[in-house]
């Protein structure tokens, strides 16, 4: 047997009662709750029980029942009438119940009773002790107080800088690049290898690299595939295979497969910058053609004052202003060396530093 849900649905749909509240919503009559039938009603549907109920609490209170007997604003205007008080949103606003609080409290009213100032004073007060003064914030952040910059004359700093180089001289007295090499190549290759790799990295690699190739020759018809499975660890080894195939191509066809000892020439090599250049002149032919500016030196020369640039092209020319060009080789390899030993960049150990009361560790 079709249960009574069933039969009920089917009634509703069969209903006069359906149709005329189909012609109301067309006509747009709005819903008086008549011509309802009775098993609507009791089938407790949408508009039977509920809206019974609804006519049956507006009745008793004496007005117009909206969807659920009375509106939020007319409980707002009931609560209002019992409290004496006009109604607000919700009958009272947070100031007028703050402004209560701080009545019975006897104090002046903030945003939430008391404010922080009035807190630490009251405290202060029960302890004994003066309030301690908030500092001004900004952004949410205490500031700072500006430091007094560090200001030198450019004698005054060339001064410093002799002194810097001589104890830096005695602490590495043979100051030299750590990648390992055999000929002004094997080190033009090793320096590209370093970009973004430690030495000690590059040096576990090379003895497998120039056992595989030797010349410029070989390297320059050497499979790219392959001369990138053997640099791989050192980061970036597509772009640093293609880099060495093309420079070993351009020494090769322009150079006579030797390395040239001139600034101008190397740059135009691919891979080589002023960096991997000032590197090759100054430790394979001993030119002082610039000051190598490696992470470490780009970091100390900023830290002790030399040079306020961000870029190591200026860096550069900064730091050969500070020092004679007769120790730009070596204050290089001294500044790399104290950088790693020294002054990382996380944690500096400035208190065994030889160089402290020389350095403004800006």
């Amino acid at each position: 047997m079709p249960s009574a849900r069933r039969i009920a649905q089917k009634v509703l749909k069969t209903s006069p009662g359906r149709s005329a509240a189909k012609s109301r919503r067309a006509a747009g009559t709005p819903h008086s709750g008549k011509g309802r039938s009775s098993l609507q009603k009791s089938a407790g549907s949408r508009w039977g029980m509920r809206v019974d109920r609804t006519d049956k609490a507006a009745a008793v209170s004496g007005k117009s029942a909206g969807r659920h007997g009375t509106s939020t604003k007319e409980q707002e205007s009931m609560a209002a009438a019992t409290h004496g008080k006009p109604a607000g949103r919700h009958g009272t606003t947070a100031r007028e119940r703050t402004g209560k609080t701080a009545a019975m409290h006897e104090k002046s009213a903030g945003r939430h009773g008391t404010t922080t100032k009035g807190r630490a004073e009251k405290v202060a007060a029960v302890r004994g002790k003066p309030a301690r003064r908030f500092r001004k914030v900004t952004a949410g952040k205490p500031v700072k107080a500006a430091s007094k910059p560090f200001v030198e004359t450019p004698e005054e700093r060339r001064k410093r800088a002799a002194v810097i180089r001589e104890i830096l001289g005695k602490e590495f007295p043979e100051a030299r690049t750590a990648l390992l090499h055999h000929s002004p190549f094997q080190l033009l290759v090793a320096t590209i290898l370093s970009a973004q790799c430690t030495d000690e990295r590059v040096n576990m690699v090379t003895p497998v690299l120039f056992g595989r190739y030797q010349t410029p020759s070989e390297f320059a018809s050497a499979d790219q595939t392959e001369l990138e499975s053997i640099i791989r660890s050192t980061g970036f080894f597509r772009m640093k295979a293609k880099n060495i195939i093309g420079c070993s191509k351009g020494l090769v066809e322009r150079f006579g497969g030797e390395v040239p000892s001139r600034m101008e020439d190397l740059v135009t090599l691919p891979g080589v910058g002023r960096k991997t250049a000032n590197v090759v002149l100054g430790q394979a032919f001993g030119i002082a053609s610039g000051v190598v500016v490696d992470t470490h030196v780009h970091r100390l020369a900023r830290r002790m004052g030399f040079s306020r640039e961000k870029t190591p092209e200026k860096i550069e020319a900064d730091l050969m202003d500070a020092f004679p060009q007769s120790s730009w080789i070596e204050i290089s390899s001294s500044i790399i060396l104290h950088g790693r030993r020294t002054c990382p960049a996380r944690k500096p150990k400035c208190d065994v530093c030889v160089v402290a009361a020389y350095c403004p560790k800006l």
